[in-house]
């Protein structure tokens, strides 16, 4: 509009007020008549004021260019939901005829509405026409100033539905002598709408009187109050034995159509109701039924009456809490399996919420009976049979339901248990003849080792300390003894678990380290490869190096493993990488006495490709840390060979242990790990001249020959070296010589700080670090074998098995000292 006629209702209000007034006498004559008249034709408008008067107004239009508003009649507003326009207007019907005077659909925004004075309301549609209300009482402008204002804020919260948005940018003008109003419509400060009754006659149009309502805010809200009052969904429940006597598949289709937008709408109230003993099994019939799966027939009330039983292990006495064990179930059942095609983010997010909010209070009330606790593993101790069994798998699923709860809560709830005597049981259970009582109590352990190792570290100490037998133990022989391999895999997993004491991050949940459980869990390492690793490493350590190998038709040979050994060896060797990467020295101990390493070298030739490539990974391991340590022992036990043997049996394909051990090569020759090419073009060269496929192999000599360029160009220096009189060799014979030093020391052209980083530390005073500098002694590769005797020239020479074992024995009054 012009300028000059934006303050035309400010001008025209006491006009539009005076006319009202004037015409006020006037309409009071013929109220009773005009009553009636509009009680016999109000079809269309959900509710209408107790006190006429209220909404009693006279509408006024002016078009756009116009001078002069226009009268259109007097009538009562009221707010309404009309489908044609999809959203919540302002309908004025005549008091006369009534006939729709005004149609105008309520817009957001602030500055849409202007109320002047107390009784008028005025704004412009988007046509450029201005529209005015004038109200005959103030208090009813009141009221339809607190709705539009109401209807405004949902619709701003609602303008992320896409429901929302106009088809088109004319969608909401009308003309405001239209009369066609549907009759489906709810009206604010009047009665709610209602749905049809719920009967088999009237399916379809709830259907579609649900989907209309879902789709704003506001009108959500009301269909929630709908369905949850009076029993009306309870009624709808019952339409469903109807629909199946009659064997009616179409209504049965919607029927559960109807159903699952009820409960998309993510209201407990609904929940609460559908959740009823006497509800749910209705519920889950219902959605039995889906038009997208006609040829699938669902089971779910079958499984729910004949398998679902509550057993209580031990008698729960607080009914609340019972209540919310079968609610639980219930919860979980509709989300995982029943609602699992179906269900949006909103309604899985809702079903969570009341399944974290049920677990909590289950386990807090279980946590805090100490009675039932102790009574719980008493049956875990001492019970048998079908009690046990039923104990075992009642705590297996309340340590599951714990994994839910926040980190505080969970570790309160594990000491609870342990305190109550969870871990004292396990050397029965983990024995136990019956399959499925092991499998639960791996699965109870891992849920203990996932929140708090320490926990069952501290535990395993002390059971030491009182002279009992230590769980660890019992898990070791099971690994290793158990029929199941996959018994045997959840205990090497659970073993890795306790014996990785890397700090864990506190954010995820699970106790960070630091202080005293750090040396916790040093203490805990220190007890375990004295007293257990042996027992663990046995299987690997046992093989015999000199059994003979199957010769197979192709006319490779295999090393022969019975049964259960390869997954038992290759686990050992998984936690061998494990051991190598973060037990430092301790692995060493362990590489070296019990010569682990070169029994390693003969799963090289086992059936089992996963077992060579367990292999292969742990050599690769062992290079990667470029410690000296390992690289002469691996030179030692001519470890390459076996792996370039390895690599010829694949006979050029591509698969993963060709790739593996083309890897291996390929790091070793990037690194310039000098002394391990040397080794390998010196004497394997035979075994991989003839390998083309790939440049590792031809640069790996190339790489060879620099380096023997670079040394032949420090021969002087080398020759004034030894023409310098030797130190004093130490009791051992062990040290590391200064000559070899220099060899493995010496720059590569193309990559210096690789090899930089991989030199060897300083010599100390009998070639071995003392307990003080044990630590920064891994970091540095301190332990080096040089004989006394060794030349300056070559390769070093080894020492012999009785010097091995001397050097055994002080590594152990290392460690235990």
């Amino acid at each position: 509009m012009a300028s000059d006629q934006a303050d035309q209702p400010v001008v025209e209000a006491v006009g539009v007020d005076g006319a009202l007034a004037d015409s006020s006498s006037q309409s009071q004559e013929t109220e009773g008549e005009t009553n009636e008249v509009t009680n016999a034709q109000a079809e269309g408008a959900t509710g209408e004021s107790q006190d006429e008067n209220r909404r009693r107004v006279k509408v006024y239009e002016l078009p756009e260019g116009a001078s002069e508003w226009e009268a259109k009649g007097t009538g009562n507003v009221e707010c309404l939901w009309v489908e044609a326009k999809d959203a919540m207007c302002l309908v004025v019907r005549s008091e006369e005829n009534q006939q729709v005077l005004m149609n105008a659909k309520i817009r957001a925004g602030e500055d849409v509405y202007n109320r002047q004075q107390e009784t008028l309301i005025v704004w412009v549609e988007p046509n450029k026409t201005d529209l005015a209300l004038s109200f005959q009482q103030s208090v009813g402008c009141d009221e339809v100033w607190d709705q539009i204002q109401t209807i405004q804020k949902r619709i701003q919260a609602d303008k992320h539905d896409i429901d929302q948005l106009p088809t088109n940018e004319h969608q909401g003008e009308q003309s405001l002598g239209s009369d066609e109003l549907p009759t489906t419509v709810a009206g604010i400060g009047g009665a709610p709408m209602e749905l049809p009754a719920p009967t088999m006659a009237n399916l379809c149009d709830i259907d579609s009187g649900i989907v209309r309502m879902s789709r704003s805010m506001y009108m959500r809200d009301l269909l929630v109050g709908i369905v949850t009052e009076n029993g009306w969904l309870e009624r709808l429940l019952d339409v469903f034995q109807e629909c199946e006597d009659l064997e009616s598949l179409e209504d049965l289709y919607v029927l559960s159509t109807i159903l699952r937008n009820i409960i998309s709408l993510n209201d407990t109230a609904i929940y609460e109701i559908i959740l009823k003993d006497e509800a749910f099994t209705k519920v889950v019939g219902i959605l039995e039924y889906d038009r997208e799966w006609p040829n699938m027939e669902a089971k779910y009330r079958e499984h729910i009456e004949s398998k679902v039983k509550f057993k209580q292990v031990i008698p729960i006495q607080n009914e609340d809490i019972k209540a919310k064990i079968t609610q639980t179930y219930r919860v979980l059942f509709l989300k995982d399996v029943v609602l699992a095609r179906h269900m949006d983010d909103g309604t899985f997010s809702t079903l969570n919420s009341l399944v974290f909010f049920n677990q909590m209070d289950i386990v807090s009330y279980i946590q805090q009976d100490h009675e039932y606790l102790k009574e719980l593993f008493r049956i875990l101790g001492e019970g048998s049979g079908e009690t046990r069994s039923d104990a075992v798998a009642f705590l297996r699923e309340l340590c599951f339901t714990s994994k839910n709860l926040q980190s505080m809560s969970r570790g309160s709830f594990f000491r609870a248990l342990a305190q109550h005597g969870l871990f004292n049981s396990f050397e029965s259970i983990l024995s136990d003849p019956s399959l499925d009582i092991r499998l639960a109590a791996c699965a109870i352990l891992t849920n203990v080792l996932d929140h708090d190792p320490q926990l069952l570290r501290s535990f395993i100490i002390a059971q030491d300390k009182e002279g009992v037998r230590p769980l660890i133990d019992v898990m070791i022989e099971r690994f290793i003894g158990d029929d199941d391999e996959g018994i045997r895999t959840q205990i090497a997993d659970l073993l890795q678990k306790i014996l990785d004491t890397s700090p864990l991050d506190a954010s995820e949940g699970i106790v960070a380290h630091g202080g005293k459980t750090d040396r916790e869990a040093d203490e805990f390492l220190n007890y375990f490869y004295e007293k257990h690793v042996s027992k663990l490493m046995a299987p690997v350590a046992d093989l015999d190096s000199e059994a003979p190998l199957v010769q197979r038709p192709d006319g490779t040979e295999i090393y022969p493993l019975g049964k259960g050994q390869p997954a038992t060896c290759h686990f050992i060797v998984e936690f061998l990488c494990f051991a190598v990467k973060s037990h430092g020295f301790r692995s060493k101990y362990v590489m070296l006495g019990k010569d682990v390493l070169r029994k390693v070298t003969l799963l090289l030739k086992a059936r089992d490709t996963y077992l060579r490539l367990t292999a292969v990974r742990l050599i690769r391991v062992c290079v990667g840390l470029k410690e000296e340590f390992y690289i002469r022992y691996l030179i030692k036990i001519d470890a390459f060979r076996h792996v370039l043997l390895a690599l010829r049996e694949t006979n050029g394909r591509y698969n993963m242990l060709n790739s593996a051990c083309v890897e291996l090569f390929e790091f070793i020759r990037k690194e310039n790990q000098k002394a391990i090419i040397a080794h390998i073009v010196n004497n394997h060269r035979q075994l991989f001249e003839d390998v083309k496929y790939v440049d590792t192999f031809h640069a790996l000599v190339v790489r060879h020959e620099q380096n023997e360029d670079a040394a032949s160009s420090k021969g002087g220096d080398s020759r004034s070296e030894s023409a310098t009189p030797q130190k004093t060799k130490p009791r051992d014979g062990w040290e590391r010589a200064d000559d070899d030093e220099s060899y493995f020391n010496s720059p590569d052209d193309e990559e210096e700080s690789a090899s930089s980083s991989a030199s060897p530390s300083e010599p100390g005073t009998n070639g071995l670090v003392d307990a003080e500098q044990q630590t920064q002694a891994d970091q540095r590769n301190a332990i080096q074998f040089v004989k006394a005797s060794a030349s300056s020239k070559g390769l070093v020479d080894y020492p012999d098995e009785d010097e091995e074992e001397d050097l055994v024995g002080m590594l152990a009054k290392k460690k235990t000292g």
